[in-house]
């Protein structure tokens, strides 16, 4: 049963692993920037 379970969740890490990545990345940007904006208006 955990065996299924390993391979169910890799399959779906395959499948969304990418778009996470995106997001994420897309957050870190939204947040330096605003970081950066931040600074400059101080």
């Amino acid at each position: 049963m955990e065996q299924r379970y390993k391979a169910q969740t890799s399959t779906i890490s395959k499948q969304y692993g990418p778009k996470v990545e995106a997001i994420l990345s897309g957050l870190l940007l939204v947040a330096s920037s605003a970081a950066l904006l931040i600074a400059n208006l101080v």
